[in-house]
């Protein structure tokens, strides 16, 4: 289904997967799209690609959740899995949502991890600080055994850069 969220000033940002290949354009597998209205819903953009390699990159990506700060950063979660794992990917916009960075793991040691991630949630105090948390079965490195654990992770810059995850 579809996420989605507001800043309270007018913006709204939509989130939802879909299988939906557009005339060949974002490849067979399962991929995540924004949209975004500025006028409180009235009218939307055009659907984009939140995973900016959804033509060539094969994986299944599902369930996206974003959030903002009201302040213009937007922070979007989702899962990206393939035939060897599961894991959280992250993407992040300064600009409302009119662009948004490259997308990468949140978890940098999650591609060699072999553990499935899933249900990935974000949320922001608005002052900086933002915390995402999700299911997971890695034993992140042998600190915690590989059996179903929710794991979180922060930020305090804004979403930029993302603490080593640590068990809930």
């Amino acid at each position: 289904g579809v996420k989605w969220t507001t800043d309270e000033e007018g913006t709204w940002m939509a989130a939802w997967q879909s299988e939906d290949a557009r005339k060949g354009t974002r490849g067979k597998d399962c991929d995540i799209l924004v949209a975004r209205s500025t006028d409180a819903g009235v009218s939307w953009t055009a659907p984009r690609r939140l995973n900016i390699n959804a033509s060539s990159d094969g994986a299944q990506d599902w369930t996206p959740q974003v959030t903002t700060d009201a302040l213009g950063t937007w922070v979007a979660v989702w899962v990206r899995a393939t035939n060897d794992d599961a894991d959280i990917w992250v993407a992040r916009s300064t600009d409302a949502g009119v662009s948004w960075t490259a997308p990468r793991r949140l978890d940098p040691n999650a591609a060699s991890d072999g553990a499935d991630d899933w249900s990935p949630q974000v949320t922001t105090d608005a002052l900086g600080t933002w915390v995402a948390v999700w299911d997971s079965r890695a034993s992140l490195g042998g600190r915690i055994g590989k059996d179903a654990d929710l794991l979180k992770v922060g930020s305090t810059d804004g979403g930029s850069k993302w603490a080593t995850p640590v068990a809930l």
